[in-house]
């Protein structure tokens, strides 16, 4: 795919995955023991063999621009060739009027830093966990001569209205579009991944940039005029895992789903390799619900369906279950740590968190943290019965949350 440029859109404020978007874009929250929400959209890019990408970022880059920095020089059993590079607004103008406006304005004001010696450019979010070759996308999209080609999914009737709803003819020409629609016309939605042919997108946003009334946002603004005007606008269906991972709940879940028996999606399968910042190799699995990432220490606890991240010290007596465990910050030598003799279940435990003697998550006691300091909503809060503690959080002994 050498003409062919993919621009993954990293600058999502992730609002709705607060407290772990605090001070992280969303495309850098950890996922899954080993990974980063982005390293998804770059593997898939790597195994599909398109090895020139862009990153657009913004919100609270620096997590995210140090995960690719390292990606970028990283070693792998391949040949990156000029891989990867990040193109950040930060610093060009000054303060909040410099930010973009949306997802088509991300990409036209960074028009002019792409090369141009590509035909094609593919379009990817970067906050979606999902593994995919796009080479039979592209293909179909050239044979099909599209103006713009759009990945859609399946999805159940109740999630409908919480995506982009296409309608497609028989030959999946595009006839109709509508972003959260209140009563949708169909179940096949927009993954946000979008392949333009590179001198129609660029005529396209440069129209848009104009129009005064544009949100600049492809799903709200682009897609539906191209369907006005009858362009070439053709879908191409996916049929494997694929999940928007912006909500707590939904983040959680795609996460648990890791350490099920049989999980939707594959960590070792070794056609779509998932790669991080340092190798390509998956976490450890035990007895099918626990993941482990390096570095982490288990001594005596008992602890089922959970994730333990990089750098995760967890010590005797526990009860733990269906819990995530971001771990440290490696490079800075600090430790996500569990005291003895802790219960804890259905949380989310962001990196560098020390956890005292005796403390109690999740598990529906009296709650004592404002005795202890703690502020809900600073250092933790409760999402769909889910208890997600910040980063850097110390919990004192004996803390009911």
């Amino acid at each position: 795919m050498k003409n062919t440029l993919a621009v993954i859109l990293g600058g999502g404020e992730g609002s709705r995955l607060y407290l772990l978007t605090k001070l992280r874009a969303k495309p850098a929250v950890p996922f899954g023991a080993n990974y980063r929400i982005a390293d998804f959209s770059l593997s898939n890019c790597l195994n599909s063999g398109i090895k020139r990408i862009c990153v657009p970022t913004q919100y609270e880059s620096v997590s995210l621009s140090n995960h690719l920095e390292r990606w970028a020089r990283g070693k792998f059993s391949v040949d990156l060739g000029e891989f990867l590079r990040e193109l950040s607004i930060k610093g060009e103008r000054g303060e909040q009027e410099v930010r973009y406006k949306g997802t088509a304005d991300a990409v036209y004001r960074n028009l002019r830093h792409f090369r141009t010696n590509y035909d094609e450019m593919l379009i990817l979010s970067g906050d979606h966990i999902y593994n995919c070759n796009y080479t039979e996308f592209l293909d179909e999209h050239r044979r099909k001569n599209a103006d713009l080609s759009i990945l859609v999914t399946e999805v159940p009737d109740d999630e409908r209205s919480g995506f982009g709803i296409l309608e497609a003819n028989g030959g999946n020409k595009v006839i109709g579009f509508e972003e959260k629609p209140a009563e949708p016309k169909s179940n096949l939605a927009s993954m946000g991944i979008y392949l333009f042919n590179r001198e129609f997108l660029e005529e396209v946003l440069r129209k848009d940039a104009e129009d005064t009334s544009s949100n600049h946002d492809f799903g709200r603004n682009i897609i539906p005029m191209l369907i006005r005007e009858n362009a070439k606008v053709y879908s191409h269906k996916f049929s494997g895992f694929w999940k928007d991972v912006g909500t707590i709940k939904a983040f959680y879940e795609s996460n648990m789903d890791l350490v099920s028996v049989k999980p939707k999606l594959n960590l070792y399968d070794l056609e779509h390799k998932v790669y991080n910042d340092g190798s390509s190799l998956p976490p450890s699995k035990i007895n099918f619900d626990l993941l482990i990432g390096d570095g982490s220490i288990v001594v005596d606890a008992n602890i089922h369906q959970s994730i333990l991240g990089p750098g995760t010290t967890i010590g005797p007596g526990h009860d733990i279950s269906r819990t995530i465990f971001f771990g440290s910050d490696t490079d800075l030598g600090k430790l996500c740590s569990v005291d003895s003799g802790c219960m804890i279940t259905r949380a989310i435990i962001d990196k560098n968190v020390r956890i005292g003697k005796g403390c109690v998550i999740g598990h529906g006691g009296k709650p004592n943290y404002s005795e202890k300091g703690l502020v809900q909503g600073q250092d933790f809060d409760v999402y769909d019965g889910i208890t997600v503690v910040a980063k850097d959080v110390n919990i004192p002994d004996g803390t009911v949350l």
